[in-house]
């Protein structure tokens, strides 16, 4: 059996093809001029957002409410409580008032091996202020476990991390988080 390579006149003829389709991306495309009524100044607009606050906004940070005594019986407590313990001396005692806010059958060694220490880590990047477990809720969305929630970062390089609760073992609970 032969193989057939592509020669020179091959070549050519497929670079003239692609370059017939060029002038089609002229005036009015997105690659072409600017559409009528789009203006490019070197001044920033007010309603302008930097990159910095794009990211802390996850997008938008249309919610940006500030949590700093929540209800007992609230998510917004869940969280609140695992920044306080995130902050609180390592023993085994805070780590297993860490652990029981999360469900039952979630692997125990899951829970000290790969959250613990992460949110031990990174907890400062979520407070409103140092050594404090306030802090600002970026955005809630909705899930089918329960409740989202965006938690805005002092970390301009990191989008807020969500943290899902939701009702398990007949509590409140930390369904899915990210701890870093």
């Amino acid at each position: 059996m032969s193989q057939h390579r592509a020669g020179p006149d091959r070549w050519i003829a497929v670079v003239f093809a692609l370059l017939a389709f060029v002038p089609a991306c002229g005036k009015g495309t997105s690659i072409g001029a600017a559409r009528p009524g789009v203006t490019t100044t070197d001044e920033p607009e007010k309603d302008t957002l930097s990159s910095k606050q794009i990211l802390q906004r996850g997008g938008l940070c249309d919610l940006d409410q500030v949590v700093d005594d929540p209800d007992p019986d609230s998510d917004e407590w869940v969280i609140y409580r695992i920044y306080q313990l995130a902050l609180a001396a390592d023993t085994e005692e805070n780590f297993q008032a860490f652990r029981a806010l999360f469900p039952d059958q979630r692997n125990t060694r899951q829970v000290r091996e790969m959250y613990w220490p992460r949110i031990r880590q990174n907890v400062s990047k979520y407070m409103n202020e140092p050594g404090e477990p306030a802090y600002t809720i970026c955005r809630k969305m909705k899930t089918d476990d329960g409740m989202k929630y965006f938690v805005k970062t002092a970390d301009p390089r990191q989008h807020p991390p969500p943290i899902t609760i939701g009702e398990a073992d007949g509590k409140r609970k930390v369904l899915a988080f990210t701890p870093f």
